[in-house]
């Protein structure tokens, strides 16, 4: 395989787990909702369910607003700059890796 082939599998596949992450992440949000107030630990995210009364539609929309933002950008980065959509994606990759981690760690 070609190496623009392998680089082009490589920024697929960690665009797909990306989304697969942020899909887990808004499901598990919404399986949790009666307790995610209070196990949820980042301050945003909290602030956010309390704005809209406890409810954690907001938390979910704006989670995924922000996944199409992230998406789209790595989709024009990669047509214009691959190298630097290779970057970005490692960092992003690392980062939903521990989002995936701190979904599933024992407590």
């Amino acid at each position: 395989m070609p190496t623009s082939n392998k680089l082009s599998a490589v920024f697929w596949a960690g665009t797909s787990f990306i989304l697969l992450v942020s899909g887990v992440d808004a499901s598990a949000c919404v399986v949790d909702q009666d307790v995610l107030f209070e196990v949820e630990r980042n301050p945003i995210a909290r602030w956010i369910i309390q704005a809209d009364g406890g409810s954690v539609a907001a938390l979910v929309g704006l989670k995924l607003i922000g996944t199409t933002v992230v998406v789209s950008t790595l989709l024009h980065m990669w047509s214009k700059w691959r190298r630097a959509a290779l970057a970005c994606l490692g960092c992003l990759v690392t980062v939903q890796s521990y989002v995936l981690w701190t979904l599933f760690a024992p407590p």
